[in-house]
């Protein structure tokens, strides 16, 4: 909403609901991929990426520097955290204006709606009005606080990661870094592509609820 008047930017893949938003609110947008960056716009960028479970390629320090040069203000979308691994970035680059968690992948928790957003200035918006004067809602903030005090944020990677990697071998498949995808590089199901021209995206989640690989998921 601060940035209303700008014209907003992601990567091809990202998160449909930002789309969806913008469609109606600021038409202008742009995916990253088709045009460079200027001056007046606004990124949004998943971390891990929401279309491989990987840090996007190009979203970098090189990136960052040129986001700090134009006055870009960027959000960084970390809602894979917790289900990931092996990811490592210094989220202290001054390009970098929000932070934002939600706990509906880690945990059975999505209508609960417990999510967190982090910023490094006061804003006076909405958000930091309801959390000054306690306005929350505490029992799904109390679910919350619960759960991440007896699970890690590596516990669900840990437990999976094994049976992640046996099924991408088995089905010819890239690991993800989340560890509820495997990655189609070779275009052989392209059903389940959400945007980009290099991977397919396939989930696991299904899979691991019910310890087997579901008949939908159609694996020659």
């Amino acid at each position: 909403m601060r940035h209303s008047k700008k014209r907003f930017r992601c990567f091809r893949g990202e998160y449909l609901y930002h789309q969806l938003v913008w469609n109606h609110s600021c038409p202008e947008w742009k995916y990253l991929d088709d045009e460079p960056l200027v001056t007046n716009d606004v990124v949004v960028c998943s971390l891990p990426f929401a279309d491989t479970g990987n840090i996007h390629l190009n979203f970098n320090k090189n990136f960052l520097d040129l986001c700090q040069s134009l006055d870009i203000p960027v959000l960084v979308d970390m809602a894979f955290f917790g289900i990931c691994g092996q990811v490592n970035f210094d989220l202290s680059h001054p390009a970098i204006t929000d932070v934002c968690f939600s706990l509906s992948k880690t945990f059975p928790v999505s209508l609960s709606r417990i999510g967190m957003r982090l910023c490094k200035k006061n804003l006076d918006d909405g958000l930091q009005i309801y959390n000054r004067t306690q306005y929350v809602n505490r029992m799904s903030a109390g679910l919350g606080s619960r759960l991440l005090r007896i699970i890690s944020a590596d516990d669900t990677f840990l437990r999976y990661r094994n049976k992640q990697l046996s099924w991408c071998k088995l089905h010819d498949l890239e690991p993800s870094d989340t560890v509820i995808f495997g990655l189609d590089t070779n275009h052989r199901h392209n059903q389940y592509n959400r945007g980009s021209a290099h991977t397919n995206r396939i989930c696991f989640s299904t899979c691991y609820q019910f310890e087997a690989w579901p008949e939908s998921i159609k694996i020659d």
